[in-house]
């Protein structure tokens, strides 16, 4: 994993954090482990539900290379995809064969890159990811995924 890459976990981790007040739900949120990773799981949202999963890519074409691999595929029965701030653009992709273990979604948020040549340690995050209103659309969004399951296992 790049330094970015590991940066963008940790900014994710935080933001979903600190929108427990308007969140209640929301348990708490972690980057994840070393196990929990090899698994595609970057961060992990607890409730008092369970726990829900966030894979963080950096452009479509790593966002459809995770859908799209068998690894994942089987080990997840649904993956909705989060790409822009409007929530009519996500989509959900509904795996063919999944394990019988399988858990029951994962959401893979896109956080672009603006350009090449931001993996170093020295450089702001900031300016190296998308407009940062657009990532908290973006994340809102994946809370909201995650809260309509929820209520949908509270029925």
């Amino acid at each position: 994993m790049t330094d970015l890459g590991h940066r963008k976990e940790i900014l994710v981790a935080k933001i979903i954090r600190s929108l427990k007040c308007d969140h209640t739900w929301i348990l708490n949120a972690a980057q994840s482990n070393h196990t929990e990773d090899a698994e595609g799981k970057d961060v992990i949202v607890y409730t008092k539900q369970g726990e829900f999963y966030i894979q963080i890519k950096s452009s479509l074409k790593k966002a459809e290379d995770f859908v799209q691999d068998k690894k994942y595929r089987k080990r997840y029965k649904k993956m909705y995809v989060v790409t822009h701030h409007d929530k009519e653009k996500t989509t959900c992709h509904t795996m063919p064969a999944p394990n019988e273990n399988a858990y029951p979604f994962i959401i893979v948020l896109v956080i672009f890159q603006k350009q090449k040549g931001y993996q170093n340690q020295n450089v702001d995050i900031m300016k190296a990811i998308e407009d940062i209103s657009l990532v908290l659309k973006k994340i809102k969004i994946t809370l909201n995924i995650i809260k309509q399951h929820i209520d949908e296992l509270e029925q």
